[in-house]
């Protein structure tokens, strides 16, 4: 079993992350919790993350790190986990970093087109395999399109794993046509129920997901 959670609607409660993951992680004692959030650059926020995470959150997906190849790994180390699974573009947009738990057994997958920021992970829980894509879409404008270059490496991988999940910052609500249809294709659901974006105060929107 896993439980999901979205740090953008953490934070958005005004109760501190790291008592809410803490309690999360005490009332979840043998259950994977999974996590995402979009960090807006991470150069100056490793020591807040690590403190916020480590011990809570098992499986941890960060985008738009805005790392590039001038950063060294050493500096994104978190104790009790692996080195992270890092997709750079540059330090001005976009990025991802992938942590796991040090103990989770895992494997990269090749992304079948690279078109589009995503990080594909063969991952062994309660010995069943499961296969995640961490993945980010830079505009909503976009979404279509990286839904359908998400779909071929899907689509090549998916009979091979009893689980899939699906998560980052996908910039495109549940509800709108494109990932409404994706997520009816493949028996998909969202995990995240409430909004996770706060740049409209008055319309706040949901587009940090996990399927």
């Amino acid at each position: 079993d896993s439980v999901a959670c979205n740090s953008r609607t953490i934070i958005s409660d005004k109760v501190s992350p790291y008592t809410i993951l803490q309690n999360l992680r005490l009332k979840n004692v043998d259950k994977i919790i999974i996590g995402h959030i979009n960090i807006n650059s991470i150069r100056n926020k490793i020591h807040l993350l690590s403190d916020m995470i480590s011990g809570k959150v098992d499986i941890f997906l960060i985008s738009e790190s805005k790392r590039d190849d001038t950063f060294p790994k050493s500096q994104f180390l978190l104790e009790g986990y692996s080195e992270p699974f890092r997709l750079d573009r540059t330090a001005n947009g976009g990025g991802l970093l992938l942590y796991l738990r040090n103990d989770i057994p895992t494997k990269s997958l090749a992304l079948i087109s690279e078109n589009i920021e995503c990080i594909i992970l063969e991952v062994t829980i309660s010995q069943k395999k499961w296969i995640i894509f961490g993945t980010y879409n830079p505009s909503k404008a976009l979404i279509s399109k990286h839904l359908h270059i998400l779909e071929k490496s899907l689509c090549h991988y998916l009979s091979l794993y009893d689980n899939v999940i699906i998560l980052g910052d996908l910039n495109s609500e549940i509800g709108e046509e494109a990932m409404d249809d994706f997520c009816s294709l493949y028996h998909l659901k969202s995990l995240i129920k409430v909004p996770t974006c706060f740049k409209s105060s008055e319309r706040p929107s949901c587009i940090d997901l996990i399927l």
